[in-house]
């Protein structure tokens, strides 16, 4: 009287292998907000110090020197991350689905990061101030972006404010080429936004910053 079918049941490949591969992005975006914080005071403690009015006597420009600024700490940001994927490779056995797409991903955080650390430096006056904003602002949007708790746990009110974060697409961007095995279209969207992030952060900083130590 009963009929009973057996059926193998095919697990997603939509899956983390691993905790691993979950907690891996959420260490990158802490250490870029560390990498953020510190060349973001570093540029307000050179200004209010002065030693940014000095260095314009030397035979560059001011969009030269705000460029090697912002270089360093995209090297920086790109080291970050190499060092923490290879922790992950070698020590937790974490294997990136699309290895050039991981490569893109950690050129477009990085970038997407000191648009983000140009924006801090912008807005800020003294060493202390820029301190201050970095932390409230920064933690914030770690937060809410999936640094502390992965997005898909967090409320569906708190899901719709995280995209206004940058950690959020430095997440999908990381995951899409880590173990959501995003197609190149698809990493498109968070790839397009951190470089978007990028350009209005770079600028605002850039308009918004005052050289004179008293500026």
């Amino acid at each position: 009287p009963v009929d009973v079918s057996i059926h193998t049941l095919q697990s997603s490949s939509l899956r983390p292998a691993s905790s691993w591969e979950i907690s891996f992005p959420q260490g990158v975006v802490w250490g870029l907000m560390g990498c953020v914080m510190a060349f973001g005071t570093s540029i307000t403690a050179e200004r209010s110090r002065g030693t940014l009015q000095r260095l314009t006597i030397a035979p560059v420009t001011k969009s030269d020197i705000l460029a090697g600024k912002a270089l360093a700490c995209f090297i920086t940001c790109v080291i970050v991350q190499c060092i923490m994927l290879g922790m992950a490779v070698l020590v937790f056995g974490v294997r990136p689905s699309n290895p050039l797409m991981m490569a893109a991903s950690i050129a477009v955080t990085s970038l997407g990061f000191v648009g983000v650390m140009m924006l801090i430096a912008g807005m800020s006056r003294t060493e202390g101030s820029a301190q201050g904003l970095a932390r409230a602002l920064l933690l914030i949007l770690a937060m809410i972006g999936g640094g502390s708790v992965p997005t898909f746990f967090l409320p569906a009110i708190i899901q719709k404010f995280s995209l206004i974060s940058p950690f959020t697409w430095a997440m999908r961007a990381l995951e899409g080429a880590l173990w959501r095995h995003y197609s190149w279209p698809e990493f498109a969207l968070p790839a397009g936004i951190l470089l978007a992030i990028a350009a209005v952060g770079y600028i605002v900083g850039v308009t918004g910053l005052r050289w004179g130590e008293n500026a």
